[in-house]
């Protein structure tokens, strides 16, 4: 991972850097903090403003300096020196409060955020962006009208990636993207709002659990066209790889009996799991019936395929089912290519 991906608003350069390769230096030493510090567990971080890391400083802290204050991090499962081979297989995660880059961008396009949270107008059988689809206009609906003026609602993404090409260490953004800004607005500058290390693919629930109680009790005081609102947090959307979405969804991967985050397909083993048509459709999931099976299910005994509670079930509005979307990349994209290679080998 690059520097220019790790800053916290990628879109504010620092302006006392030297130089590109400075940057990069400075985020390789950043990095072997992490490795080098004798901690694990988890760190919540209160204030945005007090932990930029590229964005608020002229000279950005590096992540050692930042764990070392006591004032700013809880320490939890701190290993002692005699654990060190142990450290290599600890995670640990950064919990960004995301108000001071939501007023931001909202202020910045206050005319729109304004326009759609109080004008939003539909027509029949038209799309032409999220606010025309059937799940936002049921959130929308259910608002009540004073609600209708304090909301932001947002999608939310995370995925893995390799912080340097050799490195067994990777890091997790999780990212949300505001859905009442213009597309081309929205779709470019996302809000970081955690950041998962660790040598392996990290325990989503423990990490899921900070984030869904930051966004539950996050007001933000913001001001839109002369108007003092206090507007509230609306998780709508999850938008990650098919990889991530079991784990976080709390089912069963893929190719798993039941891994179909959908419908209740039970699959078919044939070397592999597949998924034929079958002469009756499946049933469809439905919200309310995975939240009782994630009530009854466990990791050991799961329950058509979910294995555990998702802790996005305590998100107000969002739908453990229809929340999540098919991944279009492996599921088409990829897809396709293995036919069309398939074809020319015949």
């Amino acid at each position: 991972m690059d520097a220019q991906s790790m800053e916290l608003d990628p879109d504010k350069k620092n302006e006392d850097s030297d130089s590109d390769s400075d940057q990069n230096s400075l985020y390789k030493d950043n990095f072997k903090a992490l490795d080098d510090y004798n901690t694990s567990g988890s760190f919540w971080l209160d204030d945005l403003y007090n932990i930029s890391i590229a964005r608020a400083s002229k000279k950005p802290k590096n992540l050692k300096e930042l764990m070392d204050s006591e004032e700013m991090f809880e320490k939890i499962n701190v290993p002692t020196k005699n654990d060190k081979n142990d450290q290599k297989k600890y995670c640990y995660f950064i919990l960004l409060d995301p108000s001071e880059q939501i007023v931001d961008l909202l202020k910045n396009n206050e005319e729109y955020f304004d326009r759609v949270t109080k004008e939003l107008q539909h027509e029949q059988n038209i799309l032409r962006d999220i606010y025309d689809g059937i799940k936002y206009r049921e959130f929308y609906s259910s608002l009540s009208l004073e609600e209708r003026k304090n909301y932001v609602s947002m999608v939310f993404n995370t995925d893995g990636a390799a912080k340097f090409k050799c490195s067994k260490q990777s890091v997790w953004p999780l990212y949300l993207m505001i859905n009442e800004l213009p597309i081309q607005i929205r779709t470019k500058h996302l809000v970081v709002c955690g950041l998962i290390f660790g040598p392996n693919k990290p325990d989503m629930t423990i990490f899921l659990d900070k984030f869904v109680d930051l966004i539950n009790n996050i007001r933000i005081p913001c001001t839109i066209n002369n108007q003092e609102r206090l507007l509230k947090i609306y998780i709508l959307t999850c938008c990650v790889d098919a990889v991530a979405r079991a784990p976080i969804q709390g089912i069963k991967q893929f190719n798993g009996h039941y891994g179909c985050s959908w419908c209740l397909h039970p699959g078919v083993t044939v070397g592999v799991k597949r998924f034929p048509v079958m002469r009756k459709q499946p049933e469809l999931r439905q919200h309310d019936e995975m939240i009782s099976l994630m009530l009854e299910a466990d990791s050991e005994n799961p329950k058509f395929g979910v294995r555990f509670p998702s802790p996005l079930m305590n998100l107000p509005q969002f739908d453990v089912v229809d929340g999540f979307i098919p991944d279009y990349l492996h599921m088409a994209l990829e897809g396709y290519l293995y036919r069309s290679l398939a074809g020319q080998e015949r």
